[in-house]
């Protein structure tokens, strides 16, 4: 069986807030960066970037952060792409840093591993802490898989 990509379910939300509400402190005073992959293509990318707009407002709304912003690393694209978005992610950490904002980082990944890894290279220097699980780590999404089995039968 088939089923939906889960990038757009609200259940992908409700993971990435409960992985941000895991590592913060005091919301009021932090900020999360939302890092997805990203596609290659500017188009499919910007679509992604779409998605991620409504899984930063969910954020935003459940856990009171001061800030809450998504990015696409667009991780397979010429390197120039790549290093602009990451200079872009850079630079939003900072200005939350010179802000006195403790920073979050949570990913879209599917799985820890060596994007995660690569994340942490990108952000040297920079003062964050950041969710290493994956989607698939977190219990609601093997709830987001019964119900798609569910409604296929």
């Amino acid at each position: 069986v088939f089923g939906p990509t889960p990038s757009d379910d609200p259940v992908i939300s409700r993971i990435l807030l409960g992985y941000a509400e895991e590592l913060s402190e005091d919301s009021g005073n932090e900020a999360v960066a939302v890092i997805a992959h990203g596609a290659t293509n500017a188009d499919a990318n910007a679509e992604e970037l779409q998605i991620l707009k409504k899984h930063v407002g969910v954020i935003r709304a459940g856990g009171k952060f001061t800030a809450v912003r998504g990015f696409t690393l667009q991780d397979d694209a010429p390197t120039a792409i790549r290093n602009a978005n990451i200079a872009r992610i850079r630079g939003w950490v900072q200005a939350a840093m010179d802000r006195d904002e403790r920073v979050i980082v949570v990913t879209t990944l599917p799985s820890r591993g060596s994007v995660h890894e690569q994340i942490h290279e990108d952000l040297d220097g920079l003062e964050y802490v950041m969710s290493n699980q994956g989607l698939v780590e977190h219990p609601l999404f093997a709830d987001w898989i019964e119900s798609v089995i569910a409604s296929s039968r």
